[in-house]
């Protein structure tokens, strides 16, 4: 019988504002304070849609029959100790950690938070990459960090910080733009990551789609190839080719039929074999991703989809 290791492929930890003041240069606190302010309103709003939910208690008694959830195991997201054993709990080896979730407001970066100026948001994520050093690298080696690229004000410290980020416990980078900013241009990650010759340049680059569904894929793939054997390009590959070869998907939900045949829950991925996702319903919520691989030190990380 085949070992099988589980990671999770989309989990989320952050701490509350508070928290990275002392990460946060000088010139920042007054608009952190106000940060905090705004928190206590996100905070109050947040609580009462959930007390609001007629099935809210039914559905925790549902999904928490180990009391996970009631014994404070959400508080992972900035507990380290109480993040390893919600791991342990449900038999995950290693997770991929996004920042953000719904118990505070990380500074000025997230969806979650109000329009911040570029500037801003970039001492923001420096601060939170540097919480997230402090505070869940450590973890025993099962938990890698997705930095984020902030405002992109200033390009050359934005490169800066990505090496500053894999020297401490990064193993990916979020594409700009998850906040509106009218200075950034439109996004078209995959086509531009293709047709900039991105994956060309960088064969071991791995791009993974989270949160999202997959039942787009096929037909989208299909269109995309299309375009391809139509217009002249300068690509080595069909974007199918490079889809393969460097992209993972982690979808929200569960499995759904497309419309070509293929199920949105089982994709297969550059090495062949099968990514299985799924949501995770335990105290730090995510999306988890099952392979037959290797336990080995080594190549658990060589294969973290990241």
């Amino acid at each position: 019988m085949n070992k099988l290791l589980i990671v999770s492929a989309d989990n989320h930890c952050g701490g509350r504002c508070e928290d990275y003041q002392p990460y946060l240069e000088p010139e920042y606190h007054a608009a952190l304070e106000r940060q905090m302010a705004e928190e206590r309103e996100f905070l109050a709003v947040e609580r009462g849609f959930g007390a609001a939910s007629d099935n809210a208690l039914s559905a925790v008694e549902i999904i928490d029959q180990r009391n996970a959830i009631r014994d404070g195991g959400a508080l992972g997201v900035w507990d380290i100790e109480r993040r390893l054993r919600a791991l342990d709990d449900e038999g995950v080896a290693a997770e991929i950690v996004n920042v953000g979730h719904h118990l505070s407001l990380t500074p000025f970066f997230t969806m979650l938070s109000r329009p911040h100026p570029s500037e801003l948001r970039s001492a923001g994520a420096r601060a939170h990459h540097r919480w997230f050093a402090d505070k869940m690298a450590p973890g025993k080696g099962r938990i890698f960090g997705v930095a984020d690229p902030g405002g992109c004000e200033d390009m050359d410290a934005a490169v800066r910080e990505v090496h500053w980020c894999a020297d401490h416990g990064f193993v990916a980078m979020g594409c700009p733009h998850a906040t509106e900013d009218k200075n950034l241009p439109p996004r078209q990650a995959f086509w531009q990551l293709i047709q900039g010759g991105v994956f060309d340049r960088y064969p071991q680059m791995k791009v993974v789609f989270s949160e999202v569904r997959s039942d787009w894929l096929p037909d989208t793939l299909a269109y995309l190839d299309e375009r391809f054997e139509k217009e002249s390009s300068l690509t080595k590959l069909k974007p199918r080719e490079y889809f393969e070869r460097h992209c993972y998907v982690a979808p929200r939900h569960g499995l759904r039929r497309c419309s070509s045949g293929a199920r949105s829950g089982s994709i297969a991925c550059c090495s062949g074999s099968t990514i299985r996702t799924w949501k995770a319903l335990g105290p730090i919520h995510g999306i988890g991703c099952a392979a037959s691989l290797p336990t080995s030190p080594k190549r658990k990380h060589a294969n973290s989809p990241a």
